[in-house]
């Protein structure tokens, strides 16, 4: 892949990203990673469309939005991703030295 950024609702073939680390799938097959250099968590769903799970693209710190909509946290750094059971994703933030829970 190639570096950089492709704003949600872009095809992901082809989508420049930041490194990515973690990958995950959810319980309907959308694939979820980490683009740990752009400071998001993103998925690409069925049709092949990039949206942004969690994280607002900077490193502000200290970290924020752990009472809110993940779409704006600040996730320094993601890397490690995983559901549980119940479909709750679980987001490790390196920088922050936080684990994040999004829930269902």
């Amino acid at each position: 892949y190639k570096q950089g950024y492709t704003p949600d609702g872009s095809k992901a073939l082809g989508a420049k990203l930041g490194w990515v680390y973690g990958l995950a799938l959810d319980a309907n097959g959308h694939l979820y990673f980490s683009e740990f250099s752009n400071h998001y968590v993103r998925m690409i769903d069925g049709l092949g469309i990039l949206h942004t799970v969690a994280g607002i693209g900077n490193i502000a710190l200290p970290h924020t939005g752990l009472n809110g909509p993940a779409i704006n946290a600040t996730v320094a750094y993601p890397d490690g991703l995983c559901f549980d059971s119940y479909g709750n994703l679980y987001i490790a933030s390196e920088k922050n030295e936080v684990v994040y829970k999004v829930s269902k």
